[in-house]
């Protein structure tokens, strides 16, 4: 059981693919801050919102599609994305991983 418990709780914890709603837009519609829509459970059994993520790449495809309140798939990267330029490679001493704050919304879907 303990161990059950263990690898559950280190699961929760990384952030891979994930819905959410907009919540504001950029003009050119290339940024986004958006609401995730997974509610957590805390130890007490409390359910919390999570925070919103904020000003975070939409990808080109999503572009004329996206809207305030359009429900999203948003990917989290592996590593930070702090220095993503195009041209550089990123540093693979990133001590960030798998954060929400690095995440992309990859698609619409409503």
């Amino acid at each position: 059981m303990f161990f059950r418990e263990l690898k559950r709780a280190i699961l929760l914890e990384i952030n891979t693919n994930f819905p959410a709603k907009v919540i504001w837009l950029s003009e050119d519609n290339a940024m986004a801050s958006v609401q995730p829509q997974f509610i957590r459970k805390l130890k007490d059994g409390e359910k919390v919102k999570q925070t919103p993520i904020y000003k975070i790449p939409v990808a080109m495809h999503c572009r004329k599609d996206i809207q305030i309140n359009s429900l999203v798939v948003c990917t989290a990267m592996q590593r930070s994305m702090d220095n993503l330029s195009g041209e550089r490679l990123i540093d693979p001493d990133s001590t960030r991983l798998f954060s929400d704050n690095d995440s992309v919304v990859m698609g619409v879907i409503l």
